[in-house]
């Protein structure tokens, strides 16, 4: 097979979407050769049958020179690729559908979120398949979605050999009010007063100007907190150094809304790690001591989790890392959607 990949950005460093990198690098494994179009390039060390071309963000180009790029690049490679697999973005689909479908090249479509748009629609109008982590991660009806599971490295997303340590509560991902880190501070204000030793690290970074505007306030928000002195904000950490992340970590805390498997929670859960999480996706994965109905309720759960013996963590954290290495293992998602494509 000969694979054109449409992503956002491939960058091996970047804390939100390194992730791509590995993706990218599996199903290299099963094609003859990969063209990967990607608004952003940055640096990454990919396999020798995959070729990077980028519509220039990184040039800081304007939106019209990442059209024209784009067209030229699909026009360019036409007899270079015979599908297309498009990550997360419908507008790509919707731009360059007809073209792929005069063309005949089989269009497949991931897409892992609760929010729809009129983009959407004409991208599931448009695509062959459409590819999703869970029943819940795609909610608009169609015959063409294929629940596959998510695509996490779990030969790299591995327990510590010592077990868990430590009473650090962790929360990662895009510093974003649909993240809904401000409350995860108010809720740890609450557990501290019972674990007084308990401390907060919030791992992710603001993405978008409204991102950036709620990354002042989540500051101002702990700042007005009594224990501002618990909480450290790590940063962008780079995927591939998330599993170190992760082994500082007693519990993860999950309060995203997204109505999709998060792709940090199953990670957390690769390397042991309890999470205690608010979002439905998960209330028919984990069982009741990991899922939060309400802010309350995360307080209570996390409680509990900080409380349990050692024992018991590393116990549960086994059951969590064979659920994902069951259901949610690249290597296995790489092979499904190639198969499906």
């Amino acid at each position: 097979m000969n694979l054109l990949i449409i992503t956002q950005k491939v960058d091996k460093n970047d804390g939100v979407l390194g992730f791509m990198h590995g993706w990218i690098t599996e199903f290299a494994k099963h094609c003859s050769s990969i063209i990967v179009i990607c608004l952003q390039e940055e640096k990454h060390y990919l396999p020798k049958n995959v070729k990077v071309l980028s519509l220039g963000k990184e040039e800081k180009q304007s939106r019209l020179q990442y059209l024209l790029r784009f067209y030229q690049y699909i026009f360019q490679e036409r007899d270079n690729y015979d599908h297309v697999f498009v990550h997360m973005n419908p507008v790509y689909v919707v731009l360059g559908g007809l073209f792929w479908k005069l063309l005949r090249k089989k269009i497949g479509f991931w897409y892992t979120h609760s929010s729809v748009n009129i983009k959407l629609k004409i991208a599931a109008f448009v695509t062959n398949i459409i590819f999703t982590a869970s029943k819940q991660s795609f909610r608009l009806p169609s015959e063409k979605v294929k629940v596959v599971g998510h695509g996490i490295d779990t030969d790299a997303f591995l327990p510590q050999e010592n077990g868990l340590q430590g009473k650090i509560i962790l929360s990662v991902g895009r510093i974003s009010s649909t993240k809904r880190q401000c409350e995860t501070v108010k809720i740890f204000e609450k557990v501290s007063n019972e674990i007084p030793n308990a401390e907060l690290h919030i791992v992710g970074y603001p993405v978008t100007n409204s991102d950036k505007i709620y990354y002042s306030e989540l500051h101002m928000c702990v700042q007005k907190s009594r224990i501002s002195a618990k909480i450290k904000f790590i940063g962008a950490v780079p995927h591939f150094q998330m599993p170190q992340i992760y082994h500082t970590a007693s519990v993860l805390i999950n309060l995203s809304k997204t109505g999709s498997l998060d792709k940090d929670v199953l990670e957390a859960m690769a390397c042991g790690v309890l999470p205690v999480s608010t979002n439905e996706a998960f209330k028919d994965i984990l069982p009741e001591m990991n899922v939060a109905k309400d802010a309350a309720d995360a307080e209570k759960k996390l409680n509990g989790i900080l409380n349990i013996n050692e024992k018991e963590k590393i116990d549960h954290g086994k059951v969590f890392r064979t659920y994902v290495e069951e259901n949610h293992k690249l290597k296995v998602l790489a092979k499904k959607i190639i198969k499906n494509l």
